[in-house]
């Protein structure tokens, strides 16, 4: 049975990268054994941190784990460029492994990034892999993005609107950022929460594009990252896919937002829902959508078809 911090795509590659320390610096010459040392012990605590990191229950110890190896990271650069200045590693094996740490600290500070705007739930518990670093970022600059507009939206008391969205994957993230900002100028939650509820939306958004609209399956997402996406972009040129459409309604009051999100999909077997809480389920790429949606808004449920999720997330703080 595999470790949770064992599907991290950061930590399998942090494992590939000590690998080729420990058999470059084999061949290092004698006289040389303090560096050898050096850099096999900051090459192995890049990915021992990460593990260590991915046990802890809060988000400051999360956070400070994944800080250490980031920080492991940065050691390695000065050794390996003193092996580089004694001819101990060929520029081209020194530029290969360079490029390693540069995204291995990339991939750090996703989720370092990300535990710090409140996907810490999901962090900690079910692997989260590059996509939800990306997702999670993507969700903070359309935030960013819309501050000026709050006061405007703040004198609102109820917003109902509906949206047909065509299948394009730019429109959809906007989409996203469209009903946050409803969220932020009702006043119906803090920043962080904000956030979180963004990537359920997020999530919900894609499932209708990717498994409803285009009907790509998620398994394909764990057996080939580019073959999931290479399927869903042929098939948003073809027909019946890419005639289908996501359907958007929403309610906003200073009590709670409504959200449902139809596609045209064929739905699915809605009895055959992965159970959030069954650790086994949640490490199916299958689960995690609907793990997040479920854990960051008060209400999650499908209709009988499987083609349309409503979502609801109650103000934290009922405002007048």
């Amino acid at each position: 049975m595999a470790f949770a911090f064992e599907k991290l795509l950061v930590y399998q590659k942090a494992v590939d990268f000590a690998d080729q320390i420990c058999s470059r610096t084999e061949q290092f010459p004698r006289g040389y054994g303090f560096l050898v040392d050096q850099v096999n012990r900051a090459s192995l605590s890049i990915a021992a941190n990460i593990a260590e990191g991915n046990g802890r229950f809060t988000k400051p110890d999360r956070r400070n784990f994944f800080g250490i190896a980031r920080g492991s990271v940065q050691e390695c650069v000065p050794l390996l460029e003193l092996a580089l200045r004694r001819n101990l590693l060929t520029p081209t094996d020194h530029e290969a492994l360079k490029s390693q740490l540069e995204e291995i600290a990339r991939m750090l500070s996703g989720l370092i990034k990300a535990l710090s705007a409140g996907a810490a739930s999901y962090v900690s518990k079910r692997r989260i892999a590059q996509d939800l670093c990306d997702a999670v970022s993507n969700v903070l600059d359309i935030a960013t993005d819309q501050r000026t507009q709050v006061s405007a939206l703040h004198r609102q008391i109820r917003w109902e609107t509906e949206f047909v969205v065509e299948n394009d994957m730019k429109l959809v993230m906007g989409m996203a950022g469209h009903l946050m900002q409803g969220l932020r100028g009702m006043g119906i939650c803090e920043t962080a929460e904000e956030v979180r509820i963004g990537v359920a939306l997020a999530e919900a958004l894609m499932n209708a594009y990717f498994h409803g609209n285009l009907e790509v399956p998620s398994s394909m997402r764990e057996d080939s990252h580019d073959d999931f996406h290479a399927l869903a972009n042929q098939r948003s040129k073809q027909a019946p896919y890419r005639d289908r459409r996501i359907r958007v309604s929403t309610r906003f009051s200073r009590t709670h937002a409504f959200f449902s999100i139809r596609d045209d999909g064929n739905g699915f077997d809605t009895s055959k829902l992965p159970d959030p809480t069954d650790a086994l389920a949640l490490a199916k790429p299958h689960g995690r959508g609907l793990f997040l949606m479920r854990s960051f808004m008060d209400e999650v449920r499908f209709n009988d078809r499987g083609n349309v999720v409503t979502m609801v997330k109650r103000a934290s703080s009922p405002q007048s």
